[in-house]
């Protein structure tokens, strides 16, 4: 399944779907610029930085400059993802390629089992 830019631009979704299924593959700007979502979404996508036909990352820039403003998003993500998207030395633990900004209240998780 494809969710590039599925929420792109969506500047007043405050909740997202509650779970991202293995089926998706593609994720590139997916919610990026949902500056209000909030609430938690357990991510099971099938995601492994591979590069798209145009160029970007399957992952890149899925979360850039969401969850800005409100109370936060919780992203509860299998092992894979987590280890995709968690990078020690950012301010929010948050790999580049996912968020960039500094100021984005995303807290990331691993599902437990």
């Amino acid at each position: 399944t494809n969710m590039q830019e599925t929420f792109y631009l969506c500047t007043s979704l405050e909740k997202g779907p509650s779970r991202i299924p293995n089926s998706v593959i593609e994720f590139y700007n997916a919610f990026r610029d949902c500056t209000k979502l909030s609430g938690t979404i357990e991510m099971y996508a099938n995601l492994n930085g591979k590069t798209l036909e145009n160029g970007r990352v399957d992952y890149e820039y899925c979360f850039k400059n969401s969850a800005t403003e409100g109370e936060g998003l919780i992203l509860k993500c299998t092992d894979d993802i987590y280890n995709l998207f968690y990078q020690e030395t950012s301010n929010n633990k948050m790999n580049g390629f996912v968020c960039e900004e500094t100021n984005t209240n995303i807290k990331l998780q691993k599902i437990s089992n």
